[in-house]
């Protein structure tokens, strides 16, 4: 009897289905009674998500936040976040998170982002 295994990836924006194909023996008085089977797709679910997050808090709350990624290359850009407290869904890895509010001083930390996990960040902002 030939079998089929089916299975779906994401990839970001995209997913791929893709197949794999195990034979095993067939007997002769054995008919072909599974061919009309549909194949079973199986898609990731929120449970099995392999982002995290990032908690952002501060006192006072209202002030903005800017994420930064850092990478083998170095860090990416600065990319406005919103203003706290927020909870942002980021990719594994690690970050900077600054936050500003007009009057206080500069808040920055570095976080380590893994899949299914959570940071957390608290600022306390002070006047300045």
């Amino acid at each position: 009897m030939k079998q089929s295994i089916w299975f779906a990836v994401m990839l970001g924006c995209m997913s791929l289905l893709m197949a794999s194909a195990a034979c095993s023996p067939q007997s002769q008085t054995q008919g072909n009674s599974n061919a009309s089977q549909a194949p079973v797709v199986k898609t990731p679910t929120q449970a099995q998500s392999v982002n995290g997050t990032i908690e952002v808090t501060s006192t006072p709350p209202g002030a903005r936040v800017l994420l930064i990624l850092i990478d083998e290359s170095g860090a990416t850009e600065p990319q406005p976040r919103g203003v706290t407290p927020t909870t942002l869904t980021v990719s594994p890895g690690k970050y900077t998170v600054d936050v500003a509010l007009p009057g206080h001083k500069f808040f920055q930390q570095t976080v380590e982002v893994k899949a299914n996990g959570t940071s957390k960040v608290k600022a306390v902002l002070r006047k300045g």
